[in-house]
């Protein structure tokens, strides 16, 4: 049984158990509230006739009352006096029923009005005086039928504000059921779609609740999974890519120094042909296997308090050598004011070094790189500029996908293992910075690292 399938019983049952008690209770309590009324018209008329005779001891006035009682429906009247012998009795009042009158009156209190023995009908009595000294009795008998009539017409009303209740509480069940289980049935499919392999199925759902919410997690979740299958077969065809080239030349040079004699200065560069390849898949495997640790957690950072200028100097300082190598001017501006920042000087080189590497690869002789930082609100901004060829806007978010190199990149020309910008990207994150890159005006590439600021008032105090 589904949970929704659980919330619509149990939400039917409360509401028959409420509906239930409220009937009952709105019942019972009308019925009381209608006896009471009764019992107490009963005893006020009879002290009102009693008031009257009172203030106008005379026949007439008997007479008159009688008259009175007789227009009332269902209501037999009988005046007693000290004897109990009836002395006026309405129409409709026979021996029998004044004797059950007498025998009831002899048995009670002189004022009195209660349920008769049969309990089918309500008798009332109360004295009457004349000059102060009790004279007799007046005795009403009435009949339960307009307790009984109203008593049913309140059962009725009772019973429809139930069925009322009832069509509501059903119209509300189904409410739920449209709007929470056929949902919830529609989400449990498509999830179980997409656990089947059809990854990029989305709901589209437009609803603001929770339910929508949670449909657009799932629309997500699901182009995410369809995001790492492309990205598998781009990694796939890229790996093998990227190692059938090296091992052709690897294969292809070791064939011939096998087979066939060759001169030192021939031999030498087959063999540096060899080296060179296995170095090339040797980085690609290091690569990929520094990146695939980052991403899983298995790297861990050594966190220091460093000035960010202090530690862009001393990369520059490291680097400037082989920069020169590669026929490549690197330069460096400092920013004017100490910036603060958590840093793992290593890792940070490490980042600087691959979007180095990346410049000399797309530019090559005359690579120009200038890196400066400087301070944007509570950020510390590291500038990587080059005067290499650019990227095309449409293809600025790709460069961080592994083994992304451009539409010119796969040839040996432009040698690297694709996976540079992906590292230094994760390098920049477990710094709890970011990066971003665009195209320079004057030409060329610019990264923006921005790190946080430490809070100069809770810096370690220095060594």
């Amino acid at each position: 049984m589904n949970v929704t399938t659980k919330i619509s019983i149990m939400t039917g049952v409360m509401m028959l158990v409420i509906i239930a008690v409220l009937a009952g209770s709105y019942y019972a309590a009308s019925t009381s509230f209608y006896e009471e009324q009764t019992f107490s018209d009963l005893e006020s008329r009879l002290a009102a006739h009693a008031d009257v005779i009172d203030q106008n001891f005379h026949p007439g006035t008997f007479n008159h009352i009688l008259t009175m009682e007789e227009r009332e429906e269902g209501v037999n009247y009988v005046e007693f006096d000290m004897d109990l012998h009836p002395v006026r009795i309405s129409d409709g009042a026979d021996e029998h029923e004044i004797a059950a009158y007498q025998a009831w009156i002899q048995s009670h209190s002189p004022s009195e009005v209660a349920y008769s023995p049969g309990g089918d009908r309500i008798f009332a009595v109360s004295p009457f005086a004349e000059n102060g000294e009790t004279a007799g009795y007046l005795f009403i008998d009435q009949s339960m039928q307009p307790l009984a009539d109203t008593t049913a017409a309140l059962f009725r009303l009772t019973l429809a504000a139930a069925g009322g209740s009832l069509l509501l509480g059903a119209l509300f069940l189904l409410f739920l059921h449209r709007r929470v289980h056929r949902p919830l049935r529609e989400l449990a499919d498509s999830t179980a779609h997409i656990a089947d392999g059809h990854w990029g199925e989305t709901l589209d759902w437009r609803r603001q609740d929770e339910l929508g919410l949670l449909s657009s997690r799932i629309d997500e979740m699901s182009s995410q999974l369809a995001a790492y299958q492309q990205s598998r077969k781009q990694l796939l065809s890229s790996i093998s890519h990227d190692l059938r080239t090296p091992l052709t030349y690897v294969k292809a040079y070791a064939s011939l120094l096998q087979d066939q004699p060759q001169a030192p200065e021939e031999a030498n560069r087959q063999i540096s042909v060899i080296h060179r390849e296995a170095v090339r898949m040797e980085r690609l495997v290091e690569d990929l296997v520094e990146l695939t640790n980052m991403e899983e957690g298995k790297r861990s950072l050594r966190l220091e308090n460093l000035d960010l200028s202090d530690a862009v100097q001393q990369f520059c300082n490291n680097y400037q050598a082989a920069a020169e190598a590669e026929h490549c001017t690197l330069s460096f501006s400092r920013s004017s004011q100490q910036l603060h920042v958590h840093l793992d000087q290593d890792r940070l080189e490490q980042a600087l070094y691959n979007l180095l590497r990346n410049a000399v690869l797309y530019t090559g002789p005359g690579c120009r790189i200038h890196l400066h930082v400087y301070q944007e609100d509570k950020t510390a901004v590291l500038v990587f500029d080059d005067n290499g060829p650019g990227i095309p806007a449409s293809q600025l978010s790709s460069i961080w996908d592994r083994f992304y190199r451009g539409d010119d990149a796969r040839s040996s020309k432009t040698p690297g293992s694709g996976l540079g910008l992906s590292i230094v990207k994760q390098l920049i994150h477990l710094h709890d910075g970011d990066i971003q890159a665009e195209n320079r005006p004057e030409g060329g590439l610019r990264f923006l690292i921005t790190l946080p600021l430490i809070n100069r008032t809770s810096q370690r105090p220095a060594d």
